[in-house]
């Protein structure tokens, strides 16, 4: 009797010290699985922090850190630290940057089917976050073919052209011009306008115009100020469509599949979240930076008319033709939803 007191008094005891390991040994086990899922990317911004594209991307990359509690996280290299604009496709493609933020037009030369996202009003200004949304299936199909996971695009702003030295008001005033272009749609675009296309890295413009090395670019009101292009272009005609790009926000796909599915979830909801940031927080920049530049004696400022801007749309059609002739299948389901909004 005695015997089976003390047998059962042990085993008591083993069952309670099994419990305080289990107690002690699945919050270790839980911290360290945690740990081991943080998933921390290197993010390539082409602009400087302060601009509106920075910002979006920033509030982007915020939102996924907080929703994941932590899991996925940024490094952030602002103003092409990282990567150049140009290179940027293929770095993330390669994995030299993980995650990343550039102009699509830098990659069209290699990618026929973003042709059309350069054409002139190609993305009505008023519904970009309805087509954004309505073509993301296509391009992530397109940017998958380069091992690069597309998640989204901020809203870019009203087209305007800045020069050295005139308004550009017509084709006419496009005549004899150098002006600076990114991608084959929009230096197809100033073709047919009549100037001379010159391809200079955005990083490289400022000067570029201090010298008369161009006369001009195709540019957006938040990266003129960013840039303080306006000080060596200060002729600035705002055409009012949607800018001619798209600034797409990538991940390396080998980078995304590391992610787990809880949290790739959680990154493309915030993107909805982030559309809507960017729209509200772009708009009024641009509010304000066409306020200031008007105040500025040196520079000066022109809205086109309905009818110049018309005149203007209506050279481009043959670019519209191009996209489609140039493109693969699923560049034409890009074109087929877009020229579905068209409305001239």
């Amino acid at each position: 009797m005695k015997t089976k007191k003390i047998t059962k008094t042990k085993w008591i005891s083993f069952l309670v010290m099994v419990a305080l390991v289990i107690m002690v040994g699945i919050p270790l086990f839980c911290n360290a699985a945690a740990t081991k899922e943080v998933v921390t990317l290197k993010m390539s911004h082409q602009f400087p922090q302060s601009d509106a594209y920075s910002m979006s991307a920033t509030h982007w990359a915020n939102l996924v850190e907080e929703r994941t509690k932590g899991r996925v996280k940024f490094i952030h290299y602002y103003t092409s630290s990282l990567v150049k604009a140009p290179q940027l496709f293929d770095a993330l493609k390669m994995g030299i940057a993980d995650s990343g933020g550039a102009a699509v037009s830098f990659a069209t030369g290699k990618v026929p089917d973003f042709f059309i996202l350069e054409v002139q009003d190609s993305v009505p200004d008023d519904k970009w976050i309805e087509v954004y949304k309505k073509i993301t299936p296509v391009l992530s199909e397109i940017f998958a073919k380069h091992d690069i996971k597309y998640i989204w695009a901020p809203y870019l702003g009203v087209q305007i052209y800045i020069t050295r030295n005139k308004f550009i008001k017509a084709h006419e005033d496009f005549k004899g011009l150098k002006i600076r272009g990114a991608g084959r749609g929009i230096i197809r675009t100033i073709e047919l306008w009549g100037a001379s296309p010159m391809f200079i890295d955005v990083g490289e413009l400022y000067t570029a115009l201090q010298r008369g090395t161009v006369d001009g670019a195709n540019m957006t009101y938040t990266i003129t100020k960013s840039l303080k292009l306006y000080e060596a272009a200060p002729y600035i005609t705002e055409f009012g469509w949607h800018c001619s790009n798209l600034y797409s926000i990538g991940v390396n796909m080998k980078v995304w599949n590391s992610i787990s599915q809880e949290d790739q979830k959680i990154m493309i909801e915030a993107v909805h979240d982030s559309m809507l940031y960017s729209d509200k927080t772009t708009r009024q920049l641009e509010a304000d930076i066409r306020k200031e530049f008007k105040a500025i004696k040196d520079v000066h400022v022109y809205e086109l008319t309905k009818e110049e801007k018309i005149n203007f749309l209506k050279m481009t059609l043959p670019t519209w033709d191009e996209a489609r002739k140039n493109a693969g299948p699923l560049g034409n389901k890009l074109i087929d939803i877009l020229v579905s909004y068209r409305k001239w």
